[in-house]
C-alpha cells in the first residue's frame, strides 16, 4: 500500500516547503485553523492528511494548555536552543586559588555559579 501511494504521488515536499507550511500554520489564528479542519471533512477538499493531523494536534495542545508541538516545531525550524554561558574572567577565592573557567562546560559553570551564590549568601550571615 505504501509503495502504491508513493507511485501515485506526483508531488515531493522539500524540507523547506514542509517548514514553510508548518510556519504558516503556526501564524494562523484559531478560527482559520478551524476552517481548515472543517474544510478537510469534505471529500473533495484535497487537504493533505498530515496538515489536518498537525492542526488537530496543535489545537489539542492549545486546549490542554500545552506547548509540546509548538516547541517541537520551533526546534525543527530554528534548531534546539543552546544554553551557553560566555565568561571571559577568572574567579579567585580567598585562598588565592585560580582556575580558568574555559575548562568547564555549561552545566559545570551553572553548578559553580550556584555554589558561589550559596557561599556569598552564607558569608552575609556570618559574624566576624
Amino acid at each position: 500500500m505504501y509503495k502504491k501511494a508513493l507511485k501515485n504521488s506526483d508531488t515531493e515536499l522539500s524540507k523547506e516547503d514542509f517548514i514553510f507550511v508548518i510556519r504558516s500554520i503556526l501564524e494562523m489564528d484559531i478560527n482559520s485553523l478551524m476552517l481548515i479542519i472543517n474544510e478537510s471533512e469534505k471529500p473533495e477538499s484535497g487537504i493533505p492528511v498530515w496538515i489536518v493531523v498537525y492542526i488537530k494536534a496543535l489545537l489539542s495542545d492549545i486546549k490542554r494548555g500545552k506547548a509540546d508541538l509548538l516547541k517541537y516545531s520551533l526546534e525543527l525550524m530554528f534548531g534546539k536552543p543552546t544554553n551557553e554561558i560566555n565568561v571571559a574572567t577568572k574567579i579567585q577565592n580567598e585562598y588565592n586559588f585560580h582556575f580558568d573557567i574555559k575548562l568547564f562546560n555549561t552545566d559545570e559553570l551553572l553548578i559553580i555559579d550556584e555554589l558561589f551564590r550559596k557561599v556569598k549568601e552564607r558569608t552575609k550571615n556570618m559574624i566576624y
